[in-house]
C-alpha cells in the first residue's frame, strides 16, 4: 500500500500546479492526507460516496471521485470548488494516484513471485 507521505507529496504537487485544495480519504471516510483542513462533512460524504455506484459526484461545492484497485474502491479524492477546471484537475489527480496504486500492486506481485 502507498505511504501517506507519498500520497501527501502527490497532493502537494498537484496543488502547486492547479491551485486547488485536495483531500484523500479511505473508504471509511478517514482523511489520510490533505492540502488544507477539510470541512467535517466531507469525511461522511466520502464514506457514503465510496459505497455508492457513482464514480464521481459533486455535493455543495465539493467534488468527489473514487480511486479503485481492480474495480474495488480504495480511496476517495475530494476537492472544493465548482466548474470544469476543478473537475478536470481532480480527475487528473485521481488518474495519477490510480497509476501509483497499480504500480505499487504490480511491484508487490512481482516481489512475491520472485520469492
Amino acid at each position: 500500500m502507498l505511504s501517506n507521505t507519498t500520497l501527501k507529496n502527490t497532493l502537494d504537487g498537484i496543488k502547486a500546479i492547479a491551485g486547488i485544495d485536495l483531500f484523500l480519504f479511505d473508504i471509511d471516510g478517514t482523511v489520510l492526507c490533505q492540502t488544507a483542513r477539510p470541512d467535517d462533512r466531507i469525511g461522511t460524504w466520502a464514506r457514503d460516496f465510496a459505497m455508492s455506484e457513482a464514480d464521481s459526484q459533486s455535493l455543495s461545492g465539493t467534488w468527489l471521485i473514487k480511486i479503485k484497485d481492480r474495480s474495488a474502491p480504495v480511496y476517495v479524492l475530494a476537492a472544493n470548488g465548482e466548474g470544469d477546471t476543478v473537475e478536470t484537475f481532480l480527475k487528473l489527480a485521481a488518474f495519477q494516484i490510480q497509476n501509483m496504486v497499480s504500480s505499487d500492486k504490480d511491484r508487490f506481485d512481482k516481489d512475491n513471485f520472485l520469492k
